[in-house]
């Protein structure tokens, strides 16, 4: 799976877009996993992709606006950052509110062309904070989701790319031997 992935544009629906598999609906009161290869080839300023866990209805609704760059009800990974910092991988997610949470930093991927072992897991809260863990070659960085965000019920029914409601550039990117969580 892959290609050349562009950022959408919340402003202009039609500009909004996903590549994902079917899934019976997931929610964040049970365990989510993914894991895989990943090779960035080409990758340019101002330019983010998204794959993860979403929903193919609530995901693409960006209310006419550009200025919250995640779709709502999407929980994975985030490759991207500051034109400064190069290209980062770092799990992300959006519930139902506006407010979207990716970690600050996370282990660098260059756009050479190597292939790289990836992995996702989302462990809900048993006595404690929910946690989303992703590693890139070994090198693992941890997001809190907070408790409170189970209670949200994002719900999601797709596992693939999403576009970013932020429109920019496009990276060069694939992916191969992906397995991920298909039903809870």
């Amino acid at each position: 799976m892959g290609g050349l992935v562009f950022r959408g544009d919340g402003r202009y629906t039609n500009l909004m877009a996903f590549y994902g598999a079917p899934l019976a609906e997931l929610t964040l009161h049970k365990p989510l996993s993914a894991s895989g290869k990943i090779a960035l080839r080409r990758g340019v300023s101002d330019s983010d992709v998204l794959f993860g866990f979403f929903h193919s209805d609530h995901s693409l609704n960006s209310a006419g606006s550009d200025a919250i760059a995640m779709p709502p009800d999407f929980l994975g990974v985030s490759i991207g950052g500051a034109s400064r910092e190069g290209f980062m991988f770092v799990p992300a997610y959006r519930l139902h509110d506006k407010q979207q949470n990716a970690a600050g930093y996370g282990p660098y991927i260059f756009p050479d062309g190597a292939p790289h072992d990836w992995s996702l897991v989302y462990s809900p809260a048993v006595n404690g904070e929910s946690r989303m863990i992703v590693t890139l070659d070994g090198k693992r960085v941890s997001l809190p989701v907070p408790n409170q965000n189970q209670a949200m019920d994002a719900h999601f029914n797709r596992f693939g790319l999403i576009s970013t409601h932020t429109d920019g550039n496009a990276q060069l990117i694939y992916f191969d031997d992906v397995t991920y969580t298909v039903s809870q």
